[in-house]
C-alpha cells in the first residue's frame, strides 16, 4: 500500500456505515466513513486528521474485517492526447 492507493467500502462496510454500527472502534468507524473510492491515502489522513501510519494501521484492520479494500492505485497522466493548449 502506498501513498497514491485508493479504497473503497465493501458491501460489508456500506452496511456499517449506514447502521451506524457500534462494532467497530470510533476511530475505524471514522475512517470508514471517509473512505469514498476517490481519495487517496495521502487525503484519507488530511480528512481524517491523522498521521499517514496511524491510517494505514487502521486500513489494514478494516481491510481483514472484509469492511474495506483497496481499489485501485493512481496514476499521473503522463499521456499526450493530441490536444491543443
Amino acid at each position: 500500500m502506498d501513498n497514491t492507493t485508493v479504497f473503497s467500502k465493501t458491501g460489508k462496510g456500506l452496511l456499517k456505515v449506514k447502521n451506524r454500527s457500534n462494532r467497530i472502534s470510533k476511530e475505524r468507524y471514522r475512517v470508514l466513513s471517509l473512505i469514498d473510492g476517490k481519495a487517496n491515502l495521502d487525503e484519507l489522513a488530511d480528512r481524517a486528521r491523522t498521521n499517514p501510519t496511524a491510517l494505514r494501521q487502521i486500513l489494514t484492520q478494516l481491510s481483514e474485517g472484509g469492511t474495506s479494500r483497496p481499489w485501485s492505485v493512481r496514476q499521473p497522466v503522463t499521456q499526450d492526447w493530441g490536444l491543443v493548449p
